[in-house]
């Protein structure tokens, strides 16, 4: 009840790699049909940062 009451603002932060790039979609998708403010961040434009850096700490 209090959902339809209030509009969220919600950000849906995007996987680096990996499969779960359909979840978080949907979930955006499905709040936003809620009539949620939505934003999604998409990391995968991070991933070459992330893993020079995950391979850097393991030296």
């Amino acid at each position: 009840e209090d959902l339809e009451k209030h509009r969220l603002r919600v950000l849906v932060v995007h996987p680096i790699y990996g499969g779960s790039l359909p979840t978080a979609e949907y979930a955006a998708r499905a709040l936003k049909n809620l009539g949620h403010e939505v934003v999604s961040v998409e990391c995968d434009r991070f991933a070459q940062g992330f893993f020079y850096l995950k391979n850097a700490a393991q030296e």
